[in-house]
């Protein structure tokens, strides 16, 4: 058997363990957030609308069930709040021209589902984009539930953001 320095060992070990690294990082996208805005209720998913699974109507699933909740910030224009999720269940409903967006998960905070009227939507300025058709309201009432009890609610007039952090 042939042996090689530690030397040379190493210069080749080092831009194999970076190729690995790479291609790990880039299967597995970490955190995948889908955000709610106000201005034409917009929301945006790093995974394509298209790959949700439609359950019903209204509501669809994120395609990947192993993930779990980790944190939602809500941002209003008065300033903004951040729940941290450990393995608890989830619940943020946002309420927009008197429609509401259902975004829940199971009691370990995994398999996230999206409940709505998606006939209200349109498309966005890409397949990770959906916007309300009627660009006219904003974004009326906020509740994050954690293991079903409220620890954030808001009543804004506008300028909100929710982002719901869904991470391996």
């Amino acid at each position: 058997m042939k042996r090689i320095s530690r030397a040379r060992f190493l210069s080749s070990a080092a831009p194999l363990l970076t190729i690995a690294a790479r291609g790990r990082l880039g299967a597995q996208s970490g955190d995948t957030p889908i955000i709610i805005t106000d201005g034409s209720l917009k929301m945006n998913s790093a995974v394509r609308w298209g790959d949700y699974v439609e359950e019903t109507a209204r509501r669809r699933r994120h395609p990947s069930t192993g993930r779990r909740v980790s944190r939602v910030d809500v941002q209003l224009s008065g300033g903004s709040t951040s729940v941290q999720f450990t393995g608890q269940e989830c619940e943020v409903r946002v309420t927009y021209d008197g429609m509401e967006v259902a975004v829940t998960t199971n009691p370990a905070g995994r398999n996230l589902k999206m409940e709505t009227d998606w006939n209200a939507f349109k498309s966005g300025a890409t397949e990770n984009d959906l916007e309300h058709a009627n660009a006219g309201s904003h974004i009326s009432r906020v509740v994050v539930r954690r293991n079903g009890a409220i620890v954030a609610e808001a009543t804004p007039s506008g300028g909100t953001r929710v982002t719901i952090h869904y991470e391996e």
